[in-house]
Order: C-alpha cells, then sequence, then structure tokens
C-alpha cells in the first residue's frame, strides 16, 4: 500500500471516530507520525506546489514593520476585539495582496452549523467529510491569489467557541499547521479572529512533535525491533 493510500485510511477512520481526538491529538496524528508510522513525503499537501509569485519576507527593517510579518511573527491566528481595528487591519492586509474570506461565526451553533456554512462561504465544493480531518483536507484546497497570501477572518467567533469549545479550537489549530506549511513556500495564511467576549482566550495552537529525520522515521531503520 502506498505512503498517500495509508494516510488517506487513517484520515478516513479518525472522521468514522468523529475526529474529535483534541486539537493536540488529531493534529499531531496528521502532521506529526509515530514512530512506526509513514515516513514523510518530501513533498505532502499544500507545500508541494510553488506560488505564481514567491512571497517571502525579505531580511529588511522596513519588511519587519509589514503588519503581516508582526502577525505572523506570533502566529497565523490572532484575535481582535473592537470592530474598528479589525477593518483597519483587514483593509491593510486587502491593498497589499491578500485575498480576504469575511466569516461571519455567530450562525454557527453547532459543528454541524460550522461545515455546512463554512465551505460554501470559502467556495469549497461539497464533498469534503463535515469532521476536522475534512476541515483539514479543505484547507489544502483553498484557492489563492497570484500573490500566494489568504487571510480569513472571523467574525464573532466567541459565539461559535461557546456552542463547541472543543472543534473553535481545532479548527484554529489547523489554521496554524496550514500556515506554518504553507509558509514553506513563500505563501501565506492569515486568521483574524474577532470575539466579543474581550476576556476570551484559547488552548496554545500548532503543536508539533519532536519527530525522527525522515532517513531514520521507521523504527527498522534505526535497527529497533530486529532482534536487538
Amino acid at each position: 500500500m502506498s505512503d498517500r493510500s495509508e494516510r488517506d485510511g487513517r484520515r478516513q477512520q479518525q472522521g468514522a471516530n468523529g475526529g474529535r481526538r483534541g486539537a493536540s491529538g488529531l493534529f499531531a496524528g496528521l502532521f506529526g507520525r509515530g514512530a512506526r508510522g509513514d515516513r514523510p513525503s518530501r513533498a505532502e499537501g499544500l507545500a508541494d506546489a510553488a506560488p505564481a509569485t514567491p512571497t517571502a519576507f525579505r531580511d529588511d527593517p522596513v519588511e519587519r514593520e509589514r503588519l503581516d510579518w508582526r502577525l505572523l511573527e506570533s502566529g497565523a491566528v490572532t484575535l481582535y476585539h473592537r470592530p474598528t481595528i479589525l477593518s483597519e487591519d483587514s483593509a491593510w492586509l486587502r491593498a497589499n495582496g491578500y485575498r480576504l474570506h469575511v466569516l461571519e461565526a455567530i450562525h454557527w451553533t453547532s459543528g454541524r452549523a460550522f461545515f455546512e456554512g463554512l465551505y460554501p462561504a470559502l467556495g469549497l465544493p461539497d464533498h469534503f467529510a463535515k469532521n476536522l480531518a475534512g476541515w483539514l483536507d479543505a484547507l489544502a484546497e483553498l484557492d489563492l491569489p497570484p500573490s500566494g497570501c489568504l487571510a480569513l477572518e472571523f467574525r464573532h467567533f466567541d459565539s461559535f467557541a461557546r456552542a463547541d469549545r472543543q472543534l473553535a479550537q481545532a479548527v484554529l489549530d489547523a489554521i496554524e499547521s496550514t500556515s506554518r506549511r504553507l509558509l514553506l513556500t513563500g505563501r501565506r495564511l492569515i486568521a483574524l479572529v474577532q470575539c466579543d467576549d474581550a476576556r476570551i482566550r484559547f488552548e496554545r495552537i500548532g503543536a508539533v512533535p519532536v519527530n525522527w529525520n525522515p532517513r531514520e522515521w521507521l523504527d527498522a531503520d534505526r535497527g529497533v525491533g530486529a532482534g536487538k
């Protein structure tokens, strides 16, 4: 069986199990496989297609003053409270080559409502599974503009978090992990997450395991379990 077939099988199994092991468990399983898992491919998912226009930041003091640099420096997902500040930053991103999707999270009163509302809003086909594994696959299908820069603006996200806190956390975790992969090829994914609750907090996102290098990925590569 090929690596891709095994990966697809695992994702389908996660979907059948509800995909609700929490953000760290799910995405560590998808992005960081265990010692007996498949060897990672050299190019997988979002990282395997070069952008039409490379968008890596330059090592320049002026570049470091850009809004997107300052946002990505702390991670792909940033919280906002005041709509005026959100609007100003969204306008800057649009003016600087970002395609911006505005998503009204106040309508997501359940996990099902989230998936049924989000996919059409992003222009995604409806064949993606309505679970976390499906959301991860859907992120890989987002249409990036020639600039290679995409922003997701979530409004009233705390309303969704109150309806399903675990799913809301995992949604942000997936964006962080996907953004990291895009950066490998100079592309950018940023999420602006507006919350009416000024005291809301989320757990850390984007945690990855410490993995073995590709040539020693399998136990057998390191002589483990071979009668030693």
